[in-house]
């Protein structure tokens, strides 16, 4: 449309130029304040919506590719998404500034429930819904929360390491951010999960923040210390990665086993990790963005919502993980799909408000 109108009004101009006709001012005004009408008529956004993210990672990249693709379907809204970047100050800051900016909605996955709580709870006194995404707050000032069940991650984790090690033996457990509500959850569930059995496991714990090269590092420093360890267990599969890279610089071709938590497909990820046998498993913990974006409209809209949701979880392993990756890989296919058909449509419409705009004129 901007294209359309620039050259609209060289053309006048010239022609202005080329015979002095006052009357031209006037036409080429017309078919300005037309072309712009229409424009704002077509692109107009009625809700806008701010997304405070904790961190940048492989996980929140999916997140947020997720809402953004569910967004397709509804051009009336608009998506901003900042990241604190593990920085508790930083989110706060981030979630005042959308409050200033007076969104009609808030999506917030607190860095740490405790701290964060009563930047969320501001925000939600201030009238804005909230959506509470991925990890919780403390308090029910929120309007809606959806993430993954991280009990239920944990009980899995301790399932599968019986299935794996039943003899018992050493376990690594390399916990996430600490205070966040999914590291302490899937702890909790991993205990529960182990009930009676966990007198057979001697449990190593060391933090290693969800990163990789701390996982690295230090699975580095307790293989040294323990080199009889029989598995490692990271709280998200990046954590167990760097696990194994540690476990196989020291002894290369070693059988200890590894499990993460995500299951995300995608280069560098859990899945592509377990069909490359760095891994042996990873719990997955669905992202939920298309479920996030479809619950916000709800809300804006006036309708009925599920207040709660916990996302389900089942393992991956190295049977179903080449499924998953093709069912991935024509998911992009058919987004790349649907995202060519939006841009020719949105060409087509510039085209027909363009020939409305000089049919009117």
């Amino acid at each position: 449309m901007y294209l359309c109108t620039r050259n609209l009004f060289h053309f006048a101009q010239n022609l202005y130029c080329m015979n002095k006709q006052p009357w031209l001012i006037f036409f080429l005004i017309g078919i300005l304040s037309i072309l712009v009408s229409c424009s704002q008529q077509n692109s107009s956004v009625n809700y806008r919506i701010g997304v405070s993210q904790c961190s940048d990672d492989a996980w929140r990249t999916k997140l947020n590719e997720e809402m953004q693709r569910e967004l397709l379907f509804h051009p009336e809204i608009s998506l901003e998404v900042r990241s604190a970047d593990d920085d508790n100050e930083r989110q706060a800051a981030d979630i005042d500034y959308f409050i200033n900016e007076k969104v009609d909605l808030l999506i917030v996955s607190p860095n740490e429930a405790a701290v964060l709580t009563p930047a969320v709870s501001k925000a939600y006194d201030a009238g804005i819904p909230v959506i509470v995404a991925d990890r919780k707050v403390t308090g029910d000032k929120y309007t809606a929360f959806i993430g993954g069940d991280n009990l239920a991650v944990g009980k899995l984790m301790a399932q599968s390491l019986t299935m794996m090690l039943p003899e018992g033996g050493k376990v690594f457990e390399l916990l996430g951010l600490p205070g966040s509500t999914p590291a302490e959850l899937r702890h909790e569930g991993f205990i529960q999960g182990l009930g009676d059995k966990i007198e057979n496991y001697e449990i190593i714990q060391a933090v290693g923040n969800w990163f990789r090269d701390q996982g690295e590092h230090i699975t580095d420093s307790l293989r040294r210390l323990h080199p009889d360890v029989k598995m490692s267990l990271g709280q998200n599969d990046q954590m167990a990665i760097g696990a194994y890279q540690a476990a196989e610089r020291l002894l290369p071709g070693n059988d200890i086993f590894i499990m993460g938590v995500d299951g995300l497909t995608g280069h560098g990820n859990g899945v592509e990790a377990i069909i490359n046998n760095q891994i042996d498993a990873s719990a997955v913990y669905a992202t939920g963005g298309e479920l996030i974006i479809q619950t916000a409209v709800k809300i804006l809209q006036g309708k009925p919502f599920e207040r709660n949701t916990a996302l389900s979880t089942y393992m991956v392993d190295p049977l179903n993980a080449p499924l998953m990756n093709n069912i991935y890989q024509e998911v992009l296919r058919e987004v790349d799909t649907v995202q060519m058909l939006k841009g020719r449509i949105d060409y087509f419409w510039h085209q027909h408000n363009l020939e409305q705009a000089l049919l009117y004129t």
